[in-house]
Parts: C-alpha cells; sequence; structure tokens
C-alpha cells in the first residue's frame, strides 16, 4: 500500500471500488478484554460550516497498544475511504456505543488521516502504523 492514487488521471469521473477485508485492519478486541482506546467525540472542523457536499467533522480516536485495530470495512473511492462495515467491539464500534451523537456511519467518508488526504492507501497505512488518528469525516445527506 503505497503513497499511489488507485485511478489514472483520464479515470477520475469514475469510481474505482476495492475492499479491505478485517485480516488488513487486524481483529477487534473482544468485550471482555480491558478497554483499548480513549476516543473523544467529534468536533465539527470550522470549514464544515455551508460544505456543499455534507456535513464534516472530525473524530480522534487514540490508540491503548499498536496492535488495536478500529475494526470496520472500507472502499477505496477516488482517493478516499468509505465506511463499508463496522464490526462489533472494534475501536470504532466502542466509540459509537458511548458517544451516540456523534457516531461514524456506514457510508461516510474519510476525507483525512493526520493530515494525509487524497491518498486512500496512505490513510489506511497512517491508520495501521499510527496511535494517535485524528480522522476528518465527511457525511452526505440523505
Amino acid at each position: 500500500m503505497g503513497g499511489t492514487h488507485c485511478c489514472a488521471p483520464d479515470q477520475k469521473a469514475s469510481l474505482q471500488e476495492s475492499q479491505i477485508t478485517t485480516d488488513e485492519l487486524g481483529p477487534v478486541a473482544t468485550s471482555e478484554q480491558a478497554p483499548v482506546a480513549v476516543v473523544s467525540p467529534y468536533q465539527e472542523t470550522p470549514a464544515a460550516a455551508g460544505t456543499a457536499e455534507g456535513q464534516v467533522f472530525t473524530l480522534k480516536i487514540s490508540k491503548q497498544t499498536p496492535d488495536d485495530k478500529l475494526g470496520m470495512d472500507v472502499k477505496h473511492v477516488e482517493g478516499r475511504l468509505q465506511v463499508d462495515k463496522i464490526f462489533a467491539n472494534g475501536l470504532i464500534d466502542r466509540h459509537n456505543s458511548t458517544h451516540p451523537n456523534d457516531q461514524l456511519m456506514l457510508a461516510d467518508i474519510l476525507l483525512k488521516v493526520n493530515g494525509i488526504e487524497g491518498s486512500d492507501h496512505a490513510m489506511v497505512a497512517e491508520c495501521k502504523s499510527k496511535m494517535i488518528l485524528e480522522i476528518e469525516v465527511l457525511r452526505r445527506p440523505h
């Protein structure tokens, strides 16, 4: 997973989708295990007001160990990551359980991870390698 774009310049208008498996994002902790993450509620990004695409907000997630996994599948769409599945007891699921008004939902788009944008593969690598994740999310109106 390098920093290359998934689409050639002449293909950017079309969607190219691939999927990360749970094996790539790794196993999730069970509820019997000690808590493995500290997640702060999302904060709206100042630029979110009046965004034509939808609501933009930021999730901050801290892993307790390098092996902690987010517990979600994503689709690669035009250099961004779209949430395709959220697994029980993963970091994202636990965040959603404790923050019912600030949930990451299916079809949400991950725009940036720790300031990295425009490269879906680089964002995935950042999620795997960093202990602290600041994820900028776009939620389109339904």
